[in-house]
């Protein structure tokens, strides 16, 4: 795993064990990270389990081979005992007290900001208020994007609107019904597509680049449709 000197634009201090923490960069697991989860570890452990052995059955299951066979069980105890082990394995002392230390300084200073860099796995940290400010004046520019306030929920009518155009497709001979069920996303996933930026350390001023995250976005599947259709 290569390492990245994390980018500081702010002040605040961390020692070295700290920065060299954040080098590892953000896909840098540390060990046992349920020491950090409020859930119960052997609960953790029986749920993470139950979802890949339930994996694994159902690719033996597609190869038309036998969960029963004794080949198969002894694999599946070992794979019970391995991801117990991970799940209990203690954390030494010195990584925790880097890893509360690091929380800590990030809870307690409102106006820090970590940030994964652009074409990037390391770590930026710099000021909220300021990438705040530049995400605000890229909006402005681009007329793009309106802000959500508590009191507003346009989901359901962007759905609506959705499901009223498939429907117009659909009595039209346009898609088939078949089509119209793919063509509609997950209703208990459903999200609406936000803006994020990332810093470009690599450019003078470190500008943002704009980033939408739609994934599960009422539009998401007639998008990819679309694309794909191209």
């Amino acid at each position: 795993m290569t390492s990245t000197i994390p980018i500081i634009d702010i002040n605040i201090h961390l020692n070295l064990n700290e920065l060299s923490m954040l080098k590892n960069g953000r896909k840098y697991i540390i060990p046992c990270q349920s020491y950090f989860n409020r859930q119960s570890r052997n609960d953790l452990a029986k749920t993470n389990y139950e979802r890949i052995s339930n994996i694994a059955k159902e690719c033996i299951g597609k190869h038309q081979m036998s969960i029963s066979d004794e080949r198969a069980k002894v694999a599946f105890r070992e794979l019970e005992q391995m991801i117990q082990e991970l799940y209990t394995k203690p954390l030494s002392r010195k990584l925790y007290r880097i890893v509360k230390r690091l929380q800590k300084l990030i809870r307690t200073q409102s106006d820090i900001i970590i940030r994964r860099i652009d074409k990037g796995e390391g770590f930026y940290l710099g000021r909220k208020t300021t990438m705040d400010m530049k995400t605000q004046e890229y909006m402005n520019k681009t007329e793009a994007y309106q802000v959500i306030t508590a009191d507003q929920c346009p989901l359901m009518n962007i759905l609506h609107s959705v499901e009223n155009l498939l429907d117009y497709l659909l009595k039209n001979k346009a898609i088939t019904q078949d089509r119209r069920k793919k063509l509609l996303s997950d209703v208990n996933k459903l999200e609406l597509a936000y803006l994020y930026t990332l810093p470009k350390i690599h450019k003078a001023g470190i500008p943002i680049r704009p980033i939408i995250s739609g994934l599960h976005a009422p539009v998401r599947c007639i998008s990819k449709f679309l694309n794909d259709f191209k």
